[in-house]
């Protein structure tokens, strides 16, 4: 069986509050592009889990989200079979884009299919929401609000028009755990969500693109000062907005324009940087 595991980038970022437990109240826009991991599985007869990935600074046992996903579906369903995993990588690390998250969704789909588990959406998600908050996410395909700590999904009409995505990522991921900690919620931005998301209903792209914000950036900046050179460069080539995606480190931009994509296609960003253009699935 082989799965595609999309990445995601979130058009707006809203960290209302932080929880006496470490955890903060999200109100997020998020969507999935066209970038995706190839994720391999196969059952064989021995009772253990196999993980194997293209990237070797990606660990392949207990540390990693799919070996874990795997781990506890063997358990929970006494499941005696072996299951080997193949992680064919392109999403890039410490970037933003959910590419682990989105790896361990994969992952429960693909077992819950495998075993024939008939999880149901509600169980999927209180069986792994604990392992990561973006995970909820990845079972949905539409453009979504998510709220809470990740766990509260509501899918958006999506009335967008055709536009490009193009991201960039400097060499140095970046640490979500440090840029959420260094989040200061009296400064941060705090973009409006339900404005955001009558725009995407309306394809309202002007307001889109002026309105956009993310409560991470500030912080991802101040870790990773690259980013802002970065930024003002992209905005330099005539996108429409570029903006920090999750905690960083790769910034997306929007336009419509081909020819400010032929600008980023030729500029230097390839020889210092993972460039990907790119567009909502």
């Amino acid at each position: 069986m082989i799965r595609k595991s999309y990445a995601k980038i979130n058009f707006a970022i809203n960290i209302k509050d932080k929880y006496d437990n470490g955890y903060h109240e999200l109100d997020m826009i998020m969507a999935k592009i066209n970038l995706f991991d190839k994720l391999y599985f196969s059952l064989f007869d021995e009772d253990k889990i196999v993980l194997t990935c293209t990237n070797m600074f990606i660990p392949v046992d207990e540390k990693n989200l799919v070996y874990q996903v795997a781990q506890r579906i063997k358990e929970k369903f006494n499941i005696k079979k072996g299951i080997r995993i193949h992680i064919a990588k392109t999403i890039p690390m410490q970037a933003g884009l959910g590419g682990g998250s989105a790896n361990a969704a994969t992952t429960i789909d693909a077992l819950n299919d495998l075993f024939s588990l008939n999880l149901s959406y509600e169980d999927k998600v209180s069986m792994f929401k604990d392992l990561g908050s973006d995970i909820p996410f990845f079972f949905n395909n539409n453009i979504c609000r998510v709220q809470g700590v990740g766990d509260e999904i509501t899918e958006i009409t999506n009335k967008l028009s055709y536009f490009y995505v193009v991201l960039v990522k400097p060499q140095r991921g970046i640490s979500t755990r440090l840029v959420y900690e260094k989040v200061d919620l009296t400064t941060c931005p705090h973009p409006d969500i339900d404005r955001l998301v009558e725009a995407i209903k309306q394809d309202d792209y002007h307001y889109l693109v002026n309105n956009i914000d993310n409560s991470l950036e500030d912080s991802a900046i101040e870790l990773r000062p690259v980013i802002k050179e970065i930024k003002e460069e992209l905005l330099s080539y005539g996108v429409d907005v570029a903006l920090v995606c999750g905690s960083g480190s790769t910034i997306f931009a929007l336009t419509k324009d081909e020819e400010v994509v032929s600008k980023v296609k030729e500029s230097h960003f390839n020889k210092r940087n993972f460039v990907y253009i790119t567009r909502l699935i």
